[in-house]
């Protein structure tokens, strides 16, 4: 008696273990396809800067502004890391419920993803640096990270 999966072949392989050595060799030729693909053309990930605009009155707008002008002005707003096209965008958020951190001056709060990591009390003017030395050389600004 056959199995529901061995009833399923189509009937114009014979023999049933042929069926099966070609799809797996279709299969390996795929993943030979994609692996050579994958090398060729890098995946593209993405980074986003998250700025609170929730607890100061326009100061997180005007980070936003700033971080979007120093990313294109740096030319890092494209850029291809270890073989990976990555591409980081500014995005503005209403809490990021850092509201603690960020009442001891002047500046807004704001996360960098997928790394996770925090800022807090962030100004128009640290856009320039921030963007250099986070984005561009992959360095945490130590005066301006959040300890969580």
């Amino acid at each position: 008696m056959l199995s529901v999966a061995e009833a399923s072949l189509p009937q114009h392989y014979p023999n049933r273990k042929d069926y099966y050595s070609s799809r797996d060799a279709s299969a390996a030729l795929s993943m030979t396809f994609f692996s050579i693909q994958i090398s060729l053309f890098p995946m593209s990930t993405s980074r986003r800067l998250f700025v609170c605009t929730n607890q100061k009155s326009g100061v997180g707008e005007d980070v936003a502004k700033a971080l979007k002008k120093e990313l294109k002005h740096q030319g890092l707003k494209k850029q291809v890391v270890d073989g990976h096209k990555q591409r980081t965008q500014v995005q503005t958020c209403d809490c990021l419920d850092l509201c603690r951190d960020c009442k001891k001056g002047p500046g807004a709060a704001l996360i960098v993803y997928p790394e996770g990591t925090v800022y807090g009390n962030v100004r128009p003017a640290d856009a320039a640096e921030l963007v250099a030395e986070h984005i561009g050389q992959g360095k945490v600004l130590k005066r301006l990270r959040v300890e969580e």
